[in-house]
């Protein structure tokens, strides 16, 4: 990764990192259910849903990616930032989602996030490092740049003795976190739907 230097995202950097994590997670079980059907998953709709989660972190200035091409992103919500803030989540354009995506995706949206919330409100009563997004475009994928697009939290975290907590929908990612000293607190079946999630946690190292 010497050739890919990690660096903190830009905001003229946004539109096109959530275009790569729109193929990120094109495949995600989580975005499957928001977009069960094959024509209305549309990329752009899932795009555009990362670009709402792009535009909430960017600002508070932990989210990384790789410097010569852009090839992914890790975006980090820091210590003290959630529950997330609803007004910011309005002005960043959440208001747009029904007409962007339609009511039942909406609907299904608001199920995972309630889901979501009470997890991390019930996992994390400390302040923590929350990955709220991690993704690698699937060309670059299985080369070590998620690896080393987390490192830069993963280091503070151990100086700062803050631990680091995270939700993923996809069982393939656990083993690739667990090899970061992510352990999983819980299992999250939702209810009526094939679906699940599992929320982790990293503990400071102590070496």
């Amino acid at each position: 990764m010497t050739d890919n230097p990690i660096v903190p995202l830009e905001k003229s950097q946004v539109d096109q990192i959530s275009r790569i994590l729109g193929q990120a997670f094109y495949d995600d079980p989580g975005y499957r259910y928001i977009f069960p059907e094959t024509e209305e998953r549309k990329l752009h709709h899932i795009t555009w849903l990362c670009t709402l989660s792009l535009r909430y972190a960017q600002p508070y200035g932990f989210t990384y990616t790789t410097e010569n091409s852009l090839k992914g992103a890790a975006v980090w919500i820091p210590p003290g930032q959630y529950p997330l803030n609803t007004w910011r989540i309005l002005r960043i354009g959440m208001y747009a989602t029904p007409f962007k995506l339609g009511m039942s995706a909406l609907r299904r949206v608001l199920k995972l996030l309630k889901k979501l919330e009470e997890c991390h409100i019930h996992d994390m009563s400390m302040p923590h490092w929350y990955l709220y997004l991690l993704g690698v475009d699937p060309v670059y994928q299985e080369q070590g740049i998620g690896s080393a697009l987390l490192q830069p939290i993963l280091q503070r975290s151990d100086t700062e003795k803050i631990p680091c907590y995270l939700k993923t929908f996809n069982e393939k990612n656990i083993q690739f976190y667990q090899k970061h000293g992510f352990e999983v607190v819980t299992v999250v079946d939702i209810a009526d739907v094939e679906l699940q999630f599992w929320s982790m946690k990293r503990n400071p190292s102590h070496v």
